[in-house]
């Protein structure tokens, strides 16, 4: 028998990461979206398809249709998941269990200048967000701008906004802005 052997210390995690892409509009993803057919969504009856979109907003169209052209997420976005459980045994008579569940960067490219971003670390033991933030991003040509948000958790109800120059040679070329709580920690 080893009785010298403890362990001490464990930790797992895996991750799982999601992505999607805008879809090209200057090109048709297959020959049979071509020859698609437009069916009336009250009758049935095969209709052009201006004289569809016009019916499918009326009363009594099905707005929740599967051919609507504003069906489907068109813009950029991904996101990562990540489970993790640790166990601290240093103290063999009151061992700490946690769980988490990570939101890593679940980030929307909304135009091509503009881009949002959540992160969230939520304790699945506690059942209780222990901080999440809100990253609006804005590229300004040869400039960009970032505002971080952080609602609550660490460095709760704060700020920090950033304006600076995009080329590497000129980063020091910026204008930084901290509000709130975390302002007085510097993070």
């Amino acid at each position: 028998r080893l009785k010298f052997l403890r362990l001490n210390n464990f930790r797992f995690s895996a991750t799982l990461r999601l992505q999607g892409r805008k879809k090209d509009s200057g090109k048709k993803e297959s020959a049979i979206e071509e020859q698609q057919q437009f069916f009336d969504p009250v009758t049935g009856e095969p209709v052009s398809e201006q004289e569809y979109y016009d019916r499918l907003y009326q009363p009594g169209g099905d707005r929740f249709d599967v051919n609507d052209r504003f069906s489907g997420l068109d813009i950029s976005w991904r996101m990562s998941l990540a489970l993790s459980f640790s166990l601290n045994n240093y103290n063999p008579e009151n061992p700490v269990k946690n769980y988490y569940l990570d939101i890593n960067g679940m980030e929307v490219q909304l135009t091509k200048n503009w881009k949002i971003n959540y992160s969230a670390h939520y304790d699945l033991r506690t059942k209780q967000v222990v901080n999440h933030s809100f990253t609006f991003y804005r590229n300004l040509h040869c400039w960009e701008a970032r505002l971080t948000w952080r609602p609550s958790g660490i460095g709760g109800n704060s700020y920090y906004l950033r304006i600076n120059v995009k080329a590497p040679q000129l980063r020091d070329l910026k204008y930084e802005q901290r509000g709130g709580r975390s302002s007085v920690l510097r993070f």
